[in-house]
C-alpha cells in the first residue's frame, strides 16, 4: 500500500478535440409545441449549451480545480482487488479539529465539496468547530478507477470510504452526504460504528412509525404544513421523477451506449436532474459545463456511475451477518450507535417528517430550511456550513460525546503501546501478526523508530558512576552500606541522578520532558551485590562516614573500587530508520525476517516538550504554528496567509515522524526506566520493570536472574507484568526467564533487537498499524511488493501422503487383476473385450435395401437373423458358465408389440 500522492487534473487534449468534434456533428431531435420542461430538458437549452460546450474553455476550469488539494491512493477492496482512488483533503486549522467525510451522489462529484472548504476548515469562536475534509469520488466517478466485477454495492462503497480515512490516519471520523451519501454512510454506521462517530444528511429516507402510512397514503391532521408539504414533494418525485432510477436500475448497459458515445445525450441526461432537483439556482453556463465535463473526462467513463442503480438494487439478502447486508431495507433500521443530524430542504427529492426521521437512529439535531434543493452543498454551502457547526458546536451534546469516543481512542492507543511493549519485553520476540491468509508470504517497508546502543568506555563511564556514586554521598549518612547499594539504574537523558542545591536527586525525565536527542542510559554494578553490610572493604562516601575511610572516591578510576569493577554502562539513542520485513506463514507458524537499519543512514530523533516548538519554513518566510503543528500530505501545510486554500511550504517529515513515535518509545523505556537496589536486609527493590522482562538473559543483567538467591526471594518472576498482561488478554511465553540463547548476548544489542520486534510487534494491532494509527501521524509509507499464496509441506507428510496413496493404487490394481483372471480373460491392448469379441462375428443374413427406408423397426428378416462367432471366441466362451459352449451361434427373437400405436400409415409410432 503506497501512501497517498498528490493529483492534477489534466485530460489528455485528443479528448477535448474528440468532444468539440462531436458536439459540431450532434444532431438534435423535434419537440411538441409548449412542452417546456414538463417532457425534459427544452431543445433551446440543449442546443444553447451544446454550442456553448464547444466553445467551452475546459482547460480554464482544469486550472481552477486543481487549486483544490487533491491526491489519490491505492485502496484494497475486499474481492474485488486494488482501486486507484482520487478524493479532496482539506486540513483544517485548529488542532482540535474533527475528520469529516464527505460523500457525494448522482449525477453529483467532488465538486460539491468546493465551495465548503473555506467554510469548514476555519472555526470563527471559541465554541465553533472546525473539521478536516475529505471528499472521495466514489469508484466509478470522476477521476477514481472504475469496477471491472459484478456486485460493487452500498457494502463495498462504504469500505473503500472506510479504509480511505483510515490510511489518512482518521480512526474516527463524522460523515456528510445526500443522494447516495446518504446509503454509503448509511452503511459506514452499520459496518464500522466504533470509527463512525455521528452523520449529517441533507437528503432523508424513512419509514413511517406506522406501518401503513406512505407519502402516497398519510393522514394530514398528524403533520405540519412544513412536513406535508414535504410529502407531496415526495409523492410528486416518485410519480414524476423516478423514470431515470427505473432505467438505472434495471439496464444501465444500455444506457451507458447513448452517454459515452453521445456528448449531447450525457447533457441532457444531467441537466435535466440539475434543473429539476434545486431551488431555482442560478446555474452558470460554465459552471453547468465544468460540472457536465467531470462526467465526459471521467476516468471510468460516462456510463460508468449509473451501475452503482442496478448492483444495489439486486443486492443479495443472503449472508452469515444479517448486520453486516446493506440494502434499500436495512438501512432504514434504527441504528442507535450512530447519532444523526439532520436538514432537509423543501425543493429536495425525499422529504420525510420528523417522526419517520427518527426510525433511523437518535436525532441530535433537526431543521428544516426554507430553501435550498437536492444539491444542498453547492447551492447552499453557507447553510450547509452552519448546520454542521451549530451539530457539532463545542459545548453542545454530539461534540461532548465525539470527544470522548477520541480520548477513549488515544487512551486505547496509549494501552495498546504498552501492553505490546511490555509483551515482547517479556518473550524477547515478535508477536503474532494475523496473515492476509492461512499459508501466505509477503514483503513490507515502512518508517519506524529504532535503537542504536554503545558500550560507555573511558571518561563517559566514569562520569555515570560518578554521578551515581555522588547521589549515595549526598544521600544520608553510610547510605550505601546500611541501606540500600545500586546493582541497576536506568534513565532518559543526560545523567541518572540530578544535583539540586547539593541534594542528589533521581532524574525522572521521561523522553519528552526536554529537547535533544531521544536517550536511554542504563548502568549495572554486579559486584555491589558482595558487598557487606560493614562496608569495611567498600571505599568511604565523600564526605559520609562508614567504609574505608582511608580510601577516596575521588582518586580511584572507578568510584566503587573493586565493586565497580564488573560495571557495565550503555547508552541507547533512538532513530528514525526504513524497515525491510519479510513475512510468512506456513502451517500456522510465523516467521519474520527483519533488514537491519543501516547504520549512518538513519535520522536521530530529537524530541521536543511540544508541537508548538516545531518551525514551519513556508514560502519566503518562516512561522510558527502557535496552535498546533498543521501539516498535511504532498508537500502541503497550513500557512497564515489569508485564501481559501493553504500555501504550499516546506516541512521536515523527521519532525513529523518524532511527534507520532514518541508514544512508541516511551512505552517501551518506561520498561527500562527506574533502579534496582538491594537493602541490607530483605528482598531487593525496585522501581523499573526490567525485572519482568527477558533482558535478565543477558550477561550484564545475568546475576539478577539467580532464582536461587535469598535477595531475589519472591522477586524476579515478572509476577506483576505477568498479571498485568493477562488482564489485557495477551498470552506470552517466557516471562523473565525468556529465551536463554540471549545469555551471552551484550545488553546493548539485545536491546536493539528487542526494540525492534517491539516496533514490528506493533502490526499485531489494527490500532497501531502503520497509516491506521491516530490523528496527526503522518504517512508511513508503507508498501506491500510482494503478496502469494503458498503451500508448503513438511517432508514426513508428504511421504504419508504418497505412501497412502501408492497403497491404495496397488490395492486397486490388485483387485483388478483378480476380476480378470477369475472370470477367464485374458490381457489384450485391443480397445475391450466386447470389441474383441465381435471384431470377426457376422450375420448369416445380408442386409436388405427395403428394410433401410425405417418404416418396420425390426425387419422380419432382421428378426431371424443369427450372430455367429469365429471358434476362438466359442473357446474363451466355454469357461463361462453363461455360455453354452456347445452352440456355434446366439439365436435372437424379438416380440412385436400387439397395441402399439402406429401413425396415419400405420407405422408403428
Amino acid at each position: 500500500m503506497s501512501p497517498p500522492k498528490p493529483f492534477t487534473i489534466n485530460v489528455p487534449q485528443d479528448k477535448i478535440d474528440r468532444l468539440k468534434q462531436k458536439l459540431a456533428l450532434a444532431e438534435f431531435p423535434d419537440e411538441l409545441e409548449a412542452s417546456e420542461w414538463s417532457l425534459g430538458c427544452p431543445l433551446s437549452e440543449i442546443k444553447s449549451l451544446t454550442k456553448a460546450w464547444q466553445d467551452f474553455d475546459w482547460r480554464a476550469a482544469e486550472k481552477k480545480l486543481n487549486e483544490s488539494p487533491q491526491f489519490h491512493t491505492d485502496i484494497e477492496v475486499d474481492k474485488f482487488g486494488t482501486l486507484d482512488i482520487h478524493f479532496i483533503h482539506q486540513k483544517a486549522e485548529s488542532g482540535d479539529a474533527i475528520p469529516l467525510l464527505f460523500v457525494h451522489g448522482w449525477p453529483g462529484s467532488f465538486i460539491e465539496v468546493l465551495k465548503l472548504l473555506p467554510l469548514l476548515t476555519k472555526g470563527s469562536s471559541s465554541n465553533e468547530i472546525s473539521f478536516h475534509v475529505v471528499a472521495p469520488s466514489l469508484p466509478n466517478y470522476g477521476f477514481s478507477s472504475g469496477v471491472s466485477q459484478r456486485g460493487f454495492a452500498l457494502a463495498q462503497y462504504a469500505e473503500t470510504c472506510h479504509k480511505l480515512m483510515l490510511q489518512l490516519g482518521y480512526n474516527k471520523y463524522v460523515t456528510q452526504a445526500g443522494d447516495w451519501g446518504w446509503w454509503i454512510t448509511r452503511s459506514i454506521g452499520r459496518l464500522y460504528p466504533d470509527s463512525c462517530l455521528a452523520s449529517h444528511f441533507n437528503m432523508v429516507l424513512a419509514n413511517s412509525p406506522d406501518s401503513k402510512e406512505s407519502p402516497t397514503n398519510f393522514d394530514p391532521e398528524l403533520y405540519t404544513d412544513e412536513e406535508k408539504a414535504g410529502l407531496e414533494r415526495t409523492q410528486w418525485f416518485e410519480k414524476e421523477g423516478m423514470g431515470y432510477n427505473l432505467e438505472q436500475s434495471t439496464k444501465p448497459q444500455t444506457l451507458a451506449y447513448a452517454l459515452k458515445d453521445s456528448p449531447v445525450a450525457l447533457l441532457a441526461w444531467i441537466y435535466d436532474k440539475l434543473h429539476d432537483w434545486t431551488d431555482n439556482y442560478p446555474w452558470d453556463v460554465d459552471e453547468t459545463l465544468t460540472w457536465i465535463s467531470i462526467y465526459q473526462f471521467s476516468r471510468a467513463g460516462p456510463g460508468a456511475p449509473q451501475r452503482i442503480y442496478y448492483e444495489v438494487m439486486h443486492t443479495s439478502t443472503d449472508g452469515p451477518d444479517p448486520n453486516k447486508i446493506c440494502t434499500y431495507d436495512s438501512l432504514r433500521e434504527y441504528n442507535a450507535k450512530v447519532p444523526i443530524g439532520l436538514t432537509q430542504s423543501p425543493r429536495d427529492l425525499f422529504i420525510v417528517p420528523s417522526s419517520w426521521a427518527e426510525t433511523l437512529g437518535p436525532v441530535n439535531f433537526d431543521k428544516r430550511n426554507k430553501q435550498g434543493g437536492h444539491f444542498y452543498a453547492h447551492e447552499q454551502p453557507e447553510l450547509l456550513a452552519q448546520d454542521l457547526k451549530t451539530m457539532f458546536r463545542k459545548d453542545g451534546d454530539t461534540y461532548k460525546s465525539i470527544s470522548e469516543k477520541l480520548k477513549e481512542e488515544e487512551a486505547d492507543l496509549e494501552f495498546q503501546r504498552s501492553t505490546i511493549a511490555a509483551a515482547v519485553s517479556a518473550q524477547g520476540a515478535i508477536l503474532s501478526i494475523a496473515p492476509p491468509s492461512p499459508n501466505s508470504s509477503w514483503h513490507l517497508e515502512f518508517y519506524g523508530p529504532s535503537l542504536k546502543c554503545v558500550d560507555l568506555d573511558g571518561a563517559r563511564r566514569k562520569r555515570v558512576l560518578d554521578n551515581i556514586a555522588d547521589y549515595y554521598s549526598h544521600a544520608t549518612v553510610d547510605y550505601v552500606c546500611t541501606d540500600q547499594r545500586c546493582l541497576y539504574v536506568s534513565w532518559y537523558q543526560d545523567l541518572p541522578f540530578v544535583n539540586q542545591s547539593s541534594n542528589y536527586s533521581y532524574n525522572s525525565a521521561s523522553i519528552s520532558s526536554a529537547e535533544g536527542n531521544a536517550t536511554i542510559g542504563i548502568a549495572t554494578l554486579p559486584d555491589m551485590v558482595h558487598v557487606d553490610n560493614t562496608c569495611e572493604d567498600f571505599p568511604s562516601s565523600r564526605g559520609a562516614s562508614g567504609g574505608n575511610q582511608n580510601v577516596s572516591l575521588d582518586n580511584l578510576e572507578n568510584p566503587f573500587g573493586e565493586f565497580g569493577a564488573g560495571a557495565a554502562t550503555v547508552q541507547c539513542q533512538f532513530f528514525n530508520s526504513s524497515y525491510n520485513v519479510d513475512f510468512e506463514y506456513v502451517n500456522g507458524k510465523q516467521s519474520i525476517t527483519i533488514d537491519a537499519p543501516v547504520k549512518g543512514s538513519d535520522q536521530p530523533f530529537k524530541t521536543f516538550t511540544s508541537v508548538q516548538q516545531v518551525q514551519v519554513n513556508a514560502t519566503n518566510h518562516n512561522q510558527t504554528d502557535s496552535s498546533n503543528l498543521a501539516y498535511d500530505i504532498g508537500g502541503r501545510c497550513i500557512s497564515t496567509e489569508s485564501g481559501p486554500f493553504p500555501v504550499p511550504c516546506e516541512y521536515d517529515p523527521a519532525q513529523l515522524r518524532i511527534i507520532s513515535y514518541q508514544g512508541i518509545m516511551e512505552a517501551f523505556a518506561n520498561l527500562l526506566a527506574g533502579n534496582v537496589t538491594m537493602p541490607r536486609i530483605g528482598p531487593l527493590v525496585k522501581t523499573t520493570r526490567l525485572l519482568s522482562t527477558a533482558l535478565l538473559n543477558t550477561k550484564e543483567l545475568a546475576f539478577l536472574n539467580d532464582q536461587n538467591s535469598y535477595y531475589l526471594e519472591g522477586f524476579g518472576n515478572g509476577e506483576d507484568l505477568q498479571q498485568a498482561l493477562a488482564a489485557a488478554g495477551v498470552a506470552v511465553s517466557g516471562i523473565a526467564q525468556g529465551d536463554n540463547s540471549t545469555m551471552n548476548h551484550s545488553l546493548g544489542s539485545t536491546l536493539e533487537e528487542m526494540f525492534r520486534n517491539y516496533t514490528v510487534s506493533l502490526l499485531s494491532s489494527e490500532l497501531l498499524r502503520p497509516n491506521g494509527s491516530q490523528e496527526g501521524v503522518p504517512q508511513a509509507n508503507v508498501t506491500t511488493l510482494d503478496y502469494q499464496t503458498i503451500y508448503t509441506y513438511s517432508s514426513d507428510k508428504l511421504w504419508l501422503a504418497y505412501g497412502i496413496a501408492i497403497f491404495l493404487t496397488a490395492i486397486a490394481v490388485a483387485q483388478g487383476l483378480f476380476v480378470i483372471y477369475s472370470n477367464g480373460a485374458s490381457y489384450s491392448n485391443n480397445f475391450s473385450t466386447v470389441m474383441r469379441s465381435t471384431w470377426s462375428a457376422e450375420l448369416n443374413v445380408d442386409f436388405r435395401q427395403a428394410g433401410t427406408d425405417c418404416r418396420d423397426p425390426l425387419p422380419d428378416f432382421l428378426a431371424k437373423a443369427t450372430v455367429e462367432f469365429p471358434a476362438t471366441m466359442r473357446k474363451a466362451q466355454s469357461t463361462d458358465r453363461r455360455w453354452i459352449d456347445d452352440k456355434s451361434n446366439i439365436q435372437t427373437t424379438y416380440t412385436r408389440v400387439a397395441d402399439a400405436p402406429t401413425d396415419a400409415d400405420g407405422r408403428d409410432a
